[in-house]
């Protein structure tokens, strides 16, 4: 083999990056050299041979290489360069970047879906978004091979690797809005939640604060008795007590109007005084009515609209969270349910799909309306998934477009180099 020729296999093992394993090993490798053997195989002989799986991938290295991508897995095999791969390296860091920080933002949504699974929520949570994210840089790696064969699976690969990423930045506020703003989106679920039962509200204060005494219609037997008795008055008044026998005519009537068994005026008297004994239980209950629903508006004025709804709304409450509103929070009810445990409000484990629900109304009302500086860092975390999601997908595109890429992935490179191999295998044994 001419000179020119080792050259060159020598210039093509030099430029396969993923050859730098064997040369680092071998530099390590202690050998004896033999120089009265004349056959090769006899005059170098490896003393250890301790690593004999050389360049194999460890179980933790391959999950390692599913969150950071290597620059090598968006090219071929055939031929490379560490300029190139330098290149690919930092495309793949951006996809990297953008599918962890995306897993990153959508692990508590994950997590919430699954609330179901009380305590494996948070790995369940964790091995859906692993999956999600696997997903995503396989599509990622997949769209670089532009091959005339390949084009259409690259352009399938990139599109759902788009699709992939951008359903994951819909979402990517509100999962960090979901850890930091816990407590204001729990208080906007509240006052929705007030806000269905307005109506009612408004008709319970209302009702309370213009309720007068009702005047109940006397009855038959009032009526009977308090003319029985008027008569036997307006015959008494006419008679002359200066007489004998009309004063006791008068002494009869006034028996028969105020001590007989069935004497009409005390009959009416006690009727009567049960309507005022009805008209002042009436009034007191009125008071209390009215002093409920002062307190009621009060309480709406001074509280939380959580507080609000756990005072007033208890088994919604319940429903929904467990533990105590607030830290100032005292219940003031006769049986304390439950839910009004010495620990911070949380979701119930069935209504953690309701928590991102709300979650979404709110952040995506408030980014429609404009209030950005209320969202915090969750707008701050939407507007990175954005630009690294647009960046990776331009990288990737542009990467599956470099010609040394395509190249890469050019099958006729493999019969030149097993050529050059084969030459330079006789040439050893010649």
């Amino acid at each position: 083999m001419a000179n020119a020729d080792n050259k060159e296999i020598i210039q093509w093992i030099e430029s396969q990056p993923e050859l730098d394993y064997l040369r680092i090993t071998a530099n390590k490798t202690k050998c004896e050299y033999r120089q009265d053997e004349v056959d090769l195989n006899d005059r170098i002989i490896v003393n250890t041979r301790e690593d004999l799986a050389l360049g194999r991938e460890t179980f933790f290295q391959k999950i390692k290489n599913v969150f950071w991508v290597p620059g090598k897995n968006l090219r071929g095999n055939q031929v490379a360069s560490k300029e190139l791969d330098n290149s690919l390296n930092t495309t793949s860091k951006v996809m990297s970047v953008s599918t962890i920080w995306d897993f990153v933002c959508t692990w508590p949504i994950f997590s919430y879906v699954l609330g179901k699974l009380s305590w494996a929520s948070g790995p369940a949570g964790f091995a859906l978004g692993f999956i999600i994210l696997w997903a995503s840089n396989i599509t990622g790696e997949n769209s670089t091979n532009r091959t005339s064969n390949n084009v259409n699976k690259a352009r399938a690969s990139l599109i759902a690797f788009l699709i992939l990423s951008l359903a994951k930045t819909a979402v990517s506020g509100v999962g960090i809005d979901m850890i930091i703003s816990k407590g204001r989106i729990i208080e906007g679920f509240a006052e929705e939640e007030l806000l269905k039962r307005q109506d009612k509200e408004n008709q319970i204060v209302n009702s309370a604060m213009i309720k007068g005494i009702e005047d109940a219609p006397e009855s038959e037997e009032l009526k009977f008795y308090r003319n029985k008795c008027q008569q036997l008055m307006n015959d008494m008044a006419r008679l002359d007590l200066d007489k004998g026998r009309q004063r006791k005519l008068y002494k009869e009537l006034q028996f028969q109007a105020e001590k007989a068994e069935s004497a009409p005026c005390p009959k009416a008297a006690e009727l009567e005084r049960r309507i005022s004994q009805d008209k002042s239980s009436q009034r007191d209950d009125i008071n209390i009515e009215k002093k409920k629903a002062q307190q009621r508006i009060l309480d709406k004025s001074n509280m939380t609209s959580i507080e609000y709804l756990a005072e007033y709304y208890q088994p919604v409450y319940s429903s929904y969270f467990v533990g105590k509103p607030s830290d100032r929070w005292t219940w003031r009810g006769e049986n304390e349910g439950t839910s009004f445990v010495n620990k911070p409000i949380e979701w119930k484990n069935d209504r953690k799909g309701d928590a991102v629900e709300a979650s979404m109304k709110q952040f995506f009302g408030k980014l429609q309306n404009g209030e950005f500086a209320s969202l915090g860092f969750s707008i701050f975390a939407f507007v990175i998934s954005i630009i690294l999601t647009s960046t990776a997908a331009i990288l990737l595109y542009s990467t599956g477009k470099n010609p040394d890429v395509k190249a890469s992935f050019t099958a006729g490179l493999s019969k030149k180099s097993n050529e050059l191999m084969n030459m330079f295998r006789k040439d050893l044994e010649n």
